[in-house]
């Protein structure tokens, strides 16, 4: 219930009348309809749909050309969920799902409806290494976007969250833009540890906190870069000593969330 006002009585007329629509409701059915109201599912879903209506009227349009690696292992974790969640996003080009050590045919069957769509294309790769650097960089070598990002099966990020990263990268001409973490649980991700959001530098901004590479990298700046094949792992955002430091955003609209 909403509370127009803000003093004292305000609130407590509210709770008089939170008390008088419950009074014949039990705790059990009370517990059940906030379970409902509240259940992420609903609750993905119905911000999903709000980002794609608002999508159908932007009057500038991203360019289709984004590329994302997503790497699959077992077809128990929601692989459909983490593929959905990349599709809302218009800028998205090609979905690559990486089906390391694994049938095809088991993850396409655990992608659901997702697997339908003429954005996702699936890959076999059998190296027998227990390393996600394989698999991320078989769908980068097959990637042609202009800009490329890596996910787990596991993950999901918010509605439009990629739209969000490649027009952070279009507005400040980024080459990288670092995406804002939070757990499954809703607490954000403290890394990197700087309040600055452009011209971001790897020491400068400690970048090697943040070791996993969640965002968007541009192809024609750093479209060489490949994980190390058997790190399990170690990833990060910092390039090698010498190598530069390359301009770098981070975006504070809608997220990767990590479970």
């Amino acid at each position: 219930m909403l509370v127009e006002g803000w003093s004292a009585s305000d609130y407590a007329d509210a709770v008089q009348r939170v008390q008088e629509l419950n009074r014949d409701r039990s705790a059990a059915e009370i517990a059940s309809a906030a379970s409902a109201l509240f259940d992420p599912e609903e609750r993905r879903n119905a911000t999903r749909a709000a980002y794609l209506a608002a999508a159908e009227t932007e009057a500038d349009p991203l360019p289709q050309d984004v590329d994302v690696v997503i790497a699959a292992h077992d077809p128990r974790r929601d692989v459909g969920r983490a593929i959905s969640s990349v599709l809302t996003s218009r800028s998205v080009r090609a979905v690559h799902v990486v089906c390391h050590n694994v049938d095809e045919a088991a993850i396409r069957r655990a992608a659901g409806a997702a697997a339908e769509d003429v954005r996702v294309r699936f890959l076999e790769l059998r190296d027998g290494v227990r390393s996600p650097a394989g698999p991320f960089n078989h769908g980068l070598d097959a990637a042609e976007g202009l800009y490329v990002a890596v996910m787990g099966s596991d993950d999901e990020v918010t509605a439009g969250a990629i739209d969000a990263w490649r027009r952070t990268a279009q507005q400040d001409a980024s080459d990288m833009v670092v995406a804002p973490l939070r757990h499954a649980g809703g607490h954000r991700v403290p890394t990197p540890p700087t309040l600055r959001r452009r011209d971001l530098r790897g020491r400068r901004d400690r970048l090697a906190y943040r070791t996993a590479p969640l965002g968007l990298i541009a192809v024609p700046r750093f479209g060489g870069l490949r994980f190390t094949p058997g790190v399990a792992t170690g990833r990060t955002w910092t390039s090698a000593p010498g190598s530069g430091s390359p301009a770098l955003a981070s975006v504070d609209t809608p997220g990767r969330t990590t479970t």
